[in-house]
């Protein structure tokens, strides 16, 4: 989830809801952005297992979807506040390489790439996780996401950016 919220000027005209906002004009802006994904990933055999350590390098392919939501709120200077949102769904393909130290902890890359009706987007992650049982796992990371959506038609929202930052969680695998 990204939030942010603060004062600009319009680099170049645009249309938001029925209103037009021209270059250089004043705005005072909020947006909220939040995309959940659920995943599948299939463990295979490992690419690399060292009996006497316990390490082994993993490589889990990955299927699943993401959903994104933008919520943008504008105010130009004079005017009334403005507010739209927009919500997009994307397939999701991708994979993950873990080196497992043998001792439930492991630290793991994962690189995916996400499509749908105009929207796609990347994301790549490094973490490392603690796995106390075969079903949950506690997760540190950080993660850059790179996603452009919506903004082509002349009444819907769009993005184009990115967000990168640190993350923690739990995960279920099973």
């Amino acid at each position: 989830e990204a939030d942010a919220a603060g004062e600009s000027q319009a680099e170049t005209p645009f249309t938001i809801g029925s209103t037009a906002i021209a270059p250089g004009q004043e705005l005072a802006y909020d947006y909220d952005y939040t995309v959940a994904e659920l995943a599948l990933q299939r463990r295979l055999k490992p690419v690399h297992h060292d009996k006497k350590t316990g390490t082994a390098i993993h490589f889990d392919p990955m299927i699943g979807f993401r959903v994104h939501d933008l919520e943008l709120a504008v105010t130009p200077r004079g005017s009334d506040q403005i507010e739209e949102s927009e919500t997009f769904f994307a397939g999701l393909v991708g994979a993950e390489l873990t080196l497992d130290f043998g001792n439930a902890f492991q630290l793991e890359v994962q690189v995916d790439g996400s499509f749908g009706d105009d929207i796609w987007g990347w994301s790549i992650d490094a973490m490392l996780s603690y796995q106390p049982s075969e079903l949950v796992r506690g997760e540190f990371g950080f993660r850059h996401v790179r996603v452009d959506f919506g903004g082509d038609d002349d009444d819907g929202v769009g993005y184009d950016g990115w967000n990168a930052g640190l993350y923690g969680g739990i995960g279920f695998r099973f």
